[in-house]
């Protein structure tokens, strides 16, 4: 048996669809058929180890799909390999195989959803300040990371960050499709990602790098505040010129005059046309809007307008019928781009799993376990049968990043 260095492999793919390899290796999980989330080449499931009864999302490639795409499958695997157990609020990957249909990565389970559906089924459909602050501080911290690690994002945006449970507010980053590796003074040129998170450079294809991630982190952070985006028009050719030129506004005045100065500069220092001038990830982690007193400060200046709102006529609090009018068709834009705009690629509920669902149980009638999978060399290097390929062997024969304590995921598995 040949070793194989990439996954899934690029060679012999006639052959493999009508694969002579034997399949007659136990699977350990027992898979739902209900789909968590659904793409152009990907399906996510909720799967249980039968060993150890824990949960996991499983995200399943059709083969008769992927082939011609596997760079981009490669190098979403590599990735997620490489920052595996490296950080607390990053989505690991815990196991993979295939099937004589389907190959599989496990990775850990969220079942918190996505920000995207926080924040507009939240209080005004948006979040308070100091629930954002929660968002924004692990996410800079998160890209800091990253970018010290010399990786790249490319889609960063609230469908992509994700909720360990349904009343935790700790995050964890998802979606590695697009990431890269880059050097410092490595440029990018491709336009990657969701066209109302892109960076001006993104666009006019002048050539970007670590600072892509921070424009789109502005974004979020207004859209958070607010519950609207900051430069989506009627059409993709108004949004595109509305981010060449930098032309966002905080209007209306009744969405944005309890927001705190320190987290309208946040935005602006993400907005920097200049890329030079833009905040960087580490600044952005050192910025008022995101320590500790400014957290607190937001938060008791939101409890003190949750009570003065409670002992003032409603007309003061009122827009005028423009304003209304305005964000109005504003959010009802949003959620139709939003709709059109979901990366097909997305793993929409994905990620870290607690110990706490180790006594969980799937529903017998809505679950199945893939009778045999392959003993063909799976992802690692390495000529192990894809069932040897547990996060064990993950995070000893694979080079990855290194973890410090700071980012220490609290959880392993085993």
């Amino acid at each position: 048996m040949t070793e194989q260095s990439s996954w899934p492999p690029k060679e012999a793919t006639n052959k493999r669809r009508n694969s002579y390899i034997k399949f007659d290796s136990p699977c350990n999980y027992t898979v739902s058929k209900k789909a968590l989330g659904e793409g152009s080449y990907s399906t996510v499931f909720e799967c249980k180890n039968i060993k150890t009864s824990r949960h996991y999302a499983a995200k399943r490639y059709t083969k008769k799909l992927v082939y011609g795409i596997e760079d981009m499958l490669q190098n979403e695997f590599s990735v997620l390999k490489a920052i595996s157990q490296s950080h607390k609020n990053l989505l690991s990957l815990v196991d993979y195989f295939e099937t004589e249909q389907f190959f599989f990565l496990v990775t850990d389970l969220a079942k918190g959803g996505e920000l995207f559906d926080r924040i507009i089924t939240g209080a005004n459909e948006r979040l308070a300040e100091f629930e954002a602050v929660k968002v924004t501080k692990q996410l800079v911290d998160t890209i800091e990371f990253l970018h010290s690690k010399n990786i790249i994002h490319r889609d960063i945006k609230a469908e992509n960050i994700l909720f360990q449970t349904k009343t935790s507010t700790n995050i964890l980053l998802a979606d590695f499709g697009s990431a890269r590796v880059l050097s410092s003074s490595e440029k990018l040129y491709n336009r990657c990602g969701t066209l109302s998170y892109m960076a001006p450079q993104t666009l006019n294809k002048s050539g970007y790098s670590f600072e892509a991630d921070m424009w789109a982190v502005g974004v979020l952070v207004y859209f958070m505040l607010c519950g609207y985006m900051p430069f989506d028009c009627e059409t993709d050719e108004e949004t595109m010129e509305a981010i060449t030129k930098g032309d966002y506004m905080f209007e209306p005045t009744s969405y944005w005059n309890h927001i705190s100065s320190a987290a309208k500069d946040f935005i602006r220092q993400c907005f920097q046309l200049d890329p030079d001038k833009r905040m960087t990830a580490e600044e952005a982690n050192t910025h008022p809007f995101v320590s500790p007193l400014t957290s607190k400060s937001s938060y008791s200046s939101y409890l003190n307008l949750n009570s003065l709102a409670s002992n003032t006529p409603s007309s003061i609090f009122t827009s005028s019928a423009s304003n209304l009018s305005l964000a109005n068709k504003l959010k009802e834009s949003l959620q139709n781009l939003q709709n059109i705009q979901r990366d097909p690629r997305a793993s929409y509920t994905l990620s870290r799993t607690s110990s706490d669902f180790g006594d969980e149980k799937l529903k017998g009638a809505m679950c199945e376990s893939p009778n045999i999978i392959s003993k063909f060399s799976t992802p690692v290097a390495s000529t192990a049968v894809s069932r040897a390929a547990s996060v064990e062997q993950i995070t000893s024969s694979v080079p990855k990043l290194s973890v410090d304590q700071k980012h220490a995921p609290t959880t392993f598995y085993i």
